[in-house]
C-alpha cells in the first residue's frame, strides 16, 4: 500500500516539486518504505483500531477492526487523504498528519470523512432514511 501511494505521490502534478521529491524518495527506498508501515501499524495498535468493534475515522464500526490483507473486503484499512491537494505522506510531519484511517468504501474523492468526521456513517445513514421508507430498508439500517 505505502508503495503504491508514494508512486502516485511522485508523479502527481497537482503537489510541489518538493512533496514529490519526498515521494519519489521513499518509493524507491525499502526501508523508508517499512518505516512508514510501521509507524501506521503504530498508529493503529496506538487507537485500536484493529481490535474487535474498533471505530475508524469515518465513525463506522469495524467488527474485526481493520482488515490488513490485500482482498480483505469492506473493512480494509484505507489511508484517506485529509487534504487532496497533498500526498498522503509529508515530509517532517507525523505519518497522519494528512490521513484518515477509514475502511476502503469510505475513500472517496470528495473526501467525505474530512466533511463530516466521526459524525460520516450517521449523516450517511440519516441520508437513507429521508430518501427510503421502506420497512425492510429501515429495519437493515437500524440494525
Amino acid at each position: 500500500m505505502i508503495h503504491h501511494l508514494t508512486k502516485s505521490g511522485e508523479t502527481n502534478l497537482k503537489f510541489t516539486e518538493e512533496h514529490r521529491n519526498f515521494s519519489r524518495s521513499i518509493h524507491h527506498n525499502n526501508t523508508k518504505i517499512h518505516e512508514i508501515a510501521r509507524s501506521v501499524i503504530d498508529k493503529l495498535i496506538e487507537r485500536n483500531l484493529l481490535k474487535e468493534n474498533a471505530i475508524d475515522d469515518a465513525g463506522g464500526c469495524l467488527p474485526k477492526g481493520f482488515i490488513l490483507t490485500s482482498h480483505g473486503g469492506l473493512f480494509k484499512l484505507s489511508l484517506d487523504r485529509k487534504n487532496n491537494a497533498l500526498p498522503h505522506f509529508i515530509e517532517g510531519e507525523n505519518v497522519d498528519s494528512n490521513l484518515c484511517f477509514v475502511a476502503a468504501a469510505m475513500n472517496t474523492c470528495a473526501n467525505i470523512v474530512v466533511k463530516y468526521g466521526k459524525n460520516t456513517c450517521k449523516v450517511l445513514r440519516q441520508k437513507v432514511l429521508e430518501k427510503h421508507t421502506d420497512k425492510d430498508v429501515l429495519e437493515i439500517i437500524n440494525e
